[in-house]
């Protein structure tokens, strides 16, 4: 079995770093152009796809009469419309129960990467990038080039590493605690911006590995594949 993540290498969207795992080994990084995506990974079992957080809007919400489907969905967008500038029509919801988590991304955004994806032949997992946290706490990975972020209410952010100084300001200013932060970098060649907190080494194959045996992926994935005819004649080559 293989697992394959993919991680975009910023909100352009167009080049990737892919990390395949067989069993407990790991395959060499791949970086390449999301439109080539198709010849990198034949093989794999399960492709984990991690959308840049950045591109989604969050909201917790309560479910106190116990509300399901439509109704619960009817009630959140309710709620989310009052909050959003744009125009929801051009919006693609998710709703995610066990969070109380709705969230929202553009839509011809979020086509534009699950198309690639109809006619694989593997398990298809596409979520929020800082899902892969795993925590009820509010966390932030560092890499290079890049921070993803995590907080306790299930919602996340992500960009660029040079933007995370004016990000973090912008949290104090809306009177985030910063110390509330668990830290975590990908290598010890990385210096970070955050006063006060020691980071702790943790690799992206430790969390991949980790997230790859959740017992709930269901519920957190956004893909839902379009069947076509060529798609149906791989399943019975």
């Amino acid at each position: 079995m293989i697992n394959s993540f993919i991680h975009f290498q910023d909100s352009s969207l167009e080049c990737i770093d892919i990390y395949s795992y067989d069993e407990l080994t790991r395959s060499p990084l791949h970086s390449v152009s999301f439109s080539d995506i198709g010849n990198t990974l034949s093989g794999s079992t399960n492709i984990f796809v991690m959308i840049p957080s950045q591109l989604f809007g969050f909201m917790k919400y309560e479910n106190k009469e116990g509300l399901k489907g439509e109704i619960l969905r009817a009630n959140v967008l309710i709620e989310v419309e009052d909050q959003l500038i744009s125009d929801i029509s051009s919006l693609k919801f998710f709703y995610n129960e066990e969070l109380n988590l709705a969230s929202w991304i553009d839509s011809s955004i979020f086509e534009s990467i699950a198309k690639k994806f109809y006619e694989m032949d593997a398990e298809i997992i596409l979520l929020p990038e800082h899902y892969l946290f795993q925590t009820k706490r509010n966390a932030i990975f560092l890499t290079e080039n890049s921070f993803v972020i995590s907080f306790s209410d299930g919602s996340g952010f992500g960009g660029s590493i040079s933007s995370l100084p004016e990000y973090l300001d912008t949290l104090e200013s809306n009177s985030f605690d910063l110390n509330s932060l668990e830290v975590f970098k990908e290598n010890n060649n990385i210096s970070h911006p955050i006063k006060d907190l020691i980071p702790v080494q943790k690799s992206w194959k430790e969390m991949h590995i980790g997230f790859a045996k959740h017992s709930k992926l269901s519920s957190f994935n956004l893909f839902k594949r379009k069947l076509s005819l060529q798609f149906l004649r791989s399943k019975f080559k």
